[in-house]
């Protein structure tokens, strides 16, 4: 069973993070829950892309609550778990680098970037954008919500928390290895 998590709002709290940072260098008092689109340059139209992009790299990330012990535990149970990022080549070094103080040993081995998810094969992804999750194979698709995607019911199961996430497939391991998943 391949699992494929994201990481950005998934493992970490990238976009909070970054919300943080915005509003501090700014003063600007958005909370997390208005941002309700994936793209930042929509949720801040007052800034420039080179004010949004400029402060990332101030921001640092954090572990979901949870994360760390539930993939640990998916891993216990037999799961192959592989972190899945669409990210630009710039910022390739600093996700290696937040993966090996956080989660994984070697994490060139646990570690996949792509532009389109849909073309790395997986029996489970776990992502919080809606491009993601809209696959065409038989993959079982877990959305992780956030703001941004609380309109968008189209996956297999939503989860709010790494726990929820946990009750899903370690309390479930047998039926879905079962059921061909």
């Amino acid at each position: 069973m391949v699992i494929g998590v994201d990481l950005d709002n998934v493992l970490s709290d990238f976009t909070y993070q970054w919300m943080l940072a915005l509003n501090k260098k700014y003063g600007i008092e958005k909370d997390y829950s208005e941002l309700t689109h994936y793209n930042m340059m929509q949720n801040y139209p007052m800034l420039t892309y080179k004010q949004i992009y400029g402060v990332l790299d101030d921001c640092t990330w954090t572990p979901m609550p949870d994360s760390r012990e539930v993939i640990s535990s998916l891993i216990a149970a037999g799961y192959d778990v592989y972190v899945v990022t669409s990210t630009p080549p710039k910022y390739c070094a600093a996700k290696e680098k937040f993966l090996n103080k956080y989660f994984f040993y070697d994490v060139n081995s646990h570690l996949i970037t792509c532009q389109d998810k849909n073309r790395i094969k997986l029996d489970i992804i776990i992502d919080d954008k809606i491009e993601n999750l809209i696959r065409d194979d038989d993959c079982m698709t877990i959305k992780f919500n956030q703001p941004w995607n609380q309109n968008w019911h189209g996956a297999n199961f939503e989860v709010d928390s790494w726990a929820e996430i946990e009750k899903l497939l370690i309390k479930n391991v047998e039926a879905f290895n079962n059921a061909g998943h």
